[in-house]
């Protein structure tokens, strides 16, 4: 049985390295993924994004809009 993924990043502006060391990816991919995805989700920086182990993206209601390693 796997484990439900874990929140990397629950704040308002850029998330920190620590999103991209646990998602072994670039620095700079879950920033530009994150303005993306805010961007087709009429969020901006003042808004609460949370970030997941697994990669989703989900508003502050808890609804899923996007997936960081879907970005290009």
């Amino acid at each position: 049985m796997s484990a439900d993924p874990r929140v990397l990043w629950d704040r308002q502006g850029n998330p920190t390295k620590h999103v991209s060391d646990a998602l072994n990816i670039v620095r700079w991919q879950p920033r530009e993924a994150l303005h993306k995805i805010e961007a087709r989700s009429n969020l901006g920086p003042a808004d609460r994004v949370i970030l997941f182990s697994d990669g989703k993206a989900t508003d502050d209601h808890g609804d899923e809009i996007g997936d960081i390693l879907d970005e290009p």
